[in-house]
């Protein structure tokens, strides 16, 4: 990692702001997951690094609730759908926690992110019931 002369820069493989690295370096590396969800996370620490270094934090562990409260209402502002918005929110919890401040991030439900599934979805699990049970009816007859 080197230090550019804005000390709000560092080069770490490319220029990146420096709450950005702070946010991606404290979680480090996560292994328990596929290559995409890694880059997708990933990119969202960095992506909350960025934010909360325009919100004047020195520093990603000053991050308080009313940061993370005011980071979500910009992505709802933003308009990203619901299953994005959860994508941030794990991101945002994953980070939290390993600074020992997983109370600060609310529920999906609370962010206004939870998934819902769709009604097209639920009638094919619906159908998918009623041929079980016909076949468990099907097979006590014989």
């Amino acid at each position: 990692m080197e230090k550019k002369n804005d000390s709000n820069v560092v080069e770490v493989g490319r220029e990146m702001e420096l709450l950005e690295w702070q946010a991606r370096f404290v979680v480090g590396l996560l292994i328990n997951c596929s290559s995409r969800t890694r880059e997708d996370t990933l990119n969202r620490l960095g992506d909350i690094g960025k934010c909360m270094q325009r919100y004047g934090l020195l520093s990603i562990k000053e991050i308080e609730q009313a940061d993370v409260e005011k980071y979500f209402e910009e992505l709802r502002d933003r308009g990203l759908s619901a299953g994005r918005m959860a994508v941030h929110a794990s991101a945002m919890r994953r980070l939290c926690k390993m600074m020992g401040k997983a109370e600060i991030v609310p529920s999906n439900r609370e962010l206004g992110c939870s998934r819902t599934i769709l009604p097209s979805y639920e009638k094919y699990l619906d159908r998918l019931k009623a041929k079980q049970k016909s076949a468990d009816k099907d097979a006590t007859i014989f």
